[in-house]
């Protein structure tokens, strides 16, 4: 029996190439998901965040590149 008798009568798999990107796209977003989370957080316990937190985001990045600076 060949690969495509096997498929007669039922619904094709998508291709690969779909499943490649929907599986990069969502492992990927939770990444950044993820990552994200942890850089907008406060990191200061005495200062309260903002609602994105882009500017803890910002300020959480330049003291993480900048300690990797010093290594």
């Amino acid at each position: 029996m060949r690969g495509d008798e096997a498929w007669k009568g039922a619904c094709r798999p998508p291709p690969r190439r779909l499943r490649v990107r929907a599986t990069v796209f969502t492992f990927g977003g939770g990444l950044l998901g993820i990552t994200y989370g942890a850089l907008s957080s406060s990191w200061d316990p005495n200062r309260e965040g903002s609602a994105l937190g882009w500017n803890e985001m910002q300020a959480n990045l330049s003291i993480l590149l900048s300690s990797k600076d010093k290594q």
